[in-house]
Protein backbone atom coordinates (compact mmCIF):
# COMPACT_ATOMS: atom_id res chain seq x y z
CA UNK A 1 0.00 0.00 0.00
CA UNK A 2 1.38 3.36 -0.87
CA UNK A 3 0.53 6.40 1.16
CA UNK A 4 0.61 9.84 -0.47
CA UNK A 5 0.91 13.01 2.02
CA UNK A 6 -0.08 16.36 0.91
CA UNK A 7 2.74 18.29 3.07
CA UNK A 8 5.32 19.25 -0.07
CA UNK A 9 4.43 23.07 -0.96
CA UNK A 10 6.31 21.66 -4.66
CA UNK A 11 3.39 19.04 -5.02
CA UNK A 12 0.14 21.02 -3.71
CA UNK A 13 1.84 24.34 -5.89
CA UNK A 14 1.68 21.63 -9.00
CA UNK A 15 -1.57 20.47 -8.28
CA UNK A 16 -3.30 23.65 -7.47
CA UNK A 17 -1.69 24.47 -10.95
CA UNK A 18 -2.71 21.89 -13.04
CA UNK A 19 -6.14 21.70 -11.54
CA UNK A 20 -6.96 26.02 -12.20
CA UNK A 21 -5.83 25.15 -15.75
CA UNK A 22 -8.77 22.45 -16.12
CA UNK A 23 -10.75 25.11 -14.49
CA UNK A 24 -11.32 23.41 -11.46
CA UNK A 25 -12.92 25.29 -8.81
CA UNK A 26 -10.28 24.87 -5.72
CA UNK A 27 -12.80 25.61 -2.76
CA UNK A 28 -13.27 21.65 -2.42
CA UNK A 29 -9.81 20.51 -3.17
CA UNK A 30 -8.93 19.53 0.56
CA UNK A 31 -11.73 17.38 0.20
CA UNK A 32 -10.67 15.40 -2.64
CA UNK A 33 -6.90 15.29 -1.80
CA UNK A 34 -8.09 13.82 1.58
CA UNK A 35 -9.48 10.65 -0.18
CA UNK A 36 -5.68 10.17 -1.27
CA UNK A 37 -4.19 10.64 1.72
CA UNK A 38 -3.13 13.29 4.48
CA UNK A 39 -3.77 16.77 3.55
CA UNK A 40 -1.69 19.63 5.56
CA UNK A 41 -4.71 21.87 5.80
CA UNK A 42 -2.73 24.60 6.81
CA UNK A 43 -0.03 24.70 3.99
CA UNK A 44 -2.93 24.00 1.03
CA UNK A 45 -4.98 26.81 2.27
CA UNK A 46 -1.85 29.08 1.86
CA UNK A 47 -0.92 27.53 -1.78
CA UNK A 48 -4.32 28.43 -2.51
CA UNK A 49 -4.20 31.75 -1.08
CA UNK A 50 -0.91 32.43 -2.88
CA UNK A 51 -2.27 30.98 -6.41
CA UNK A 52 -5.43 33.26 -6.09
CA UNK A 53 -2.79 36.60 -5.72
CA UNK A 54 -0.57 35.14 -8.60
CA UNK A 55 -3.52 35.03 -11.02
CA UNK A 56 -5.19 38.30 -9.57
CA UNK A 57 -1.74 40.12 -10.34
CA UNK A 58 -1.59 38.56 -13.73
CA UNK A 59 -4.64 39.53 -14.82
CA UNK A 60 -4.00 43.32 -13.82
CA UNK A 61 -3.62 46.04 -16.44
CA UNK A 62 -0.53 47.78 -15.97
CA UNK A 63 -0.28 51.31 -16.98
CA UNK A 64 1.87 53.02 -19.17
CA UNK A 65 4.62 55.49 -18.77
CA UNK A 66 3.86 58.42 -21.28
Amino acid sequence: MQITRFDDRRVIGAIIAQLSELGWELDDLDMHLSLHGPVDLDLLQECIREANEARTDASLPFARAA
